[in-house]
């Protein structure tokens, strides 16, 4: 009885430590998508708002969109998304399940992006709001399919 009790515990506490690691890696990956993905957003709105003419100097476009087509590299962006956390951690997320459910669909989106943002930085600071519109709406598209509303 008291061996039964023991490995009864024994296989508890592993499941238990098993779950714990895979919400804890679970919530790092959410945590480092959400903050490579803060990048990209903050280059493109930024660079959206200097377009715009709400903001910012139209010199600062060159960097900005530099930094937008390092970060939209697909295998940046792709390995970020990799570890399916659908329903997984603590760690609150905007991503749907759409996104390993439909992984090819994702992974056209995020070259495309890339694709759209080297040829927005390939103009420099001389890129303008009609070239940069590919790069919205990839952001749109990806937003629409694969994020929460």
């Amino acid at each position: 009885m008291k061996s039964l009790f023991s490995a009864t515990l024994l296989a508890a506490i592993a499941v238990t430590g098993t779950t714990t690691v895979q919400a804890a890696e679970a919530d790092d990956a959410i945590k480092y998508r959400k903050k490579l993905m803060s990048i990209v957003g903050g280059s493109a709105s930024t660079i959206g708002a200097i377009l715009k003419g709400e903001a910012g100097r139209k010199e600062d476009l060159a960097g900005l969109a530099q930094i937008l087509a390092a970060v939209s590299d697909p295998a940046m962006i792709d390995a970020a998304f990799e570890m399916n956390t659908d329903g997984q951690g603590s760690e609150k997320t905007t991503s749907t399940a759409n996104i390993w459910s439909d992984w090819q669909g994702f992974t056209k989106i995020s070259a495309d992006f890339n694709k759209a943002a080297l040829a927005a930085a390939a103009k420099g600071a001389d890129v303008t709001f009609a070239e940069m519109k590919p790069v919205f709406a990839t952001c749109k598209a990806c937003h629409s399919d694969f994020r929460k509303k």
